[in-house]
């Protein structure tokens, strides 16, 4: 036999239950808000730096296609672009200089470089970099003058303007 007691205490742990699932229910879904707000908020928002010391960028059999860092020979940066793991296209730059660089079975083929507050100038070449086989170049000397040579295979200057 139940007693006002009881039923009294029943109906107050059955309307506790039902609170405590209100509770619940509005946290899950406030958490999720928050979650969701979370991602939604990472994802919109890019980050304002990224520090490294270089970047590589591989293809999906982990070759190598470009590399931006220091230079591997010398103070400092460079992009270097690759083509069947072999770099083709440098772009350098130092506190002095600033060079793009042709290359072709690891030999330079052409360059424009500029050197701050000196000279500036194309170079094209047949052969490996040699200061003097088979060249040809356009520039503005370190003291400013303007000179224009073509090399043959040996070296020897074809045209060097202005005479030296």
């Amino acid at each position: 036999m139940t007693t006002r007691i009881d039923t009294a205490m029943e109906d107050r742990l059955t309307r506790l239950e039902r609170e405590q699932r209100c509770w619940r229910a509005g946290a899950a879904v406030l958490g999720g808000v928050v979650v969701v707000w979370g991602i939604a908020g990472a994802a919109a928002s890019a980050p304002e730096k990224i520090e490294a010391k270089s970047f590589v960028v591989v293809d999906e059999k982990g070759q190598k296609l470009a590399h931006l860092g220091p230079h591997p020979d010398g103070p400092g940066v460079s992009l270097i672009l690759y083509d069947g793991g072999k770099g083709r296209t440098i772009v350098h730059a130092d506190a002095n200089d600033a060079t793009f660089s042709l290359i072709e079975n690891d030999q330079l083929r052409g360059a424009l470089t500029a050197r701050k507050g000196k000279h500036a100038g194309l170079l094209l070449q047949r052969e490996m970099f040699d200061d003097k086989r088979n060249q040809m170049g356009f520039f503005y000397t370190d003291d400013g003058k303007p000179m224009i040579f073509v090399n043959d295979e040996q070296g020897k200057s074809i045209v060097m303007l202005p005479q030296q």
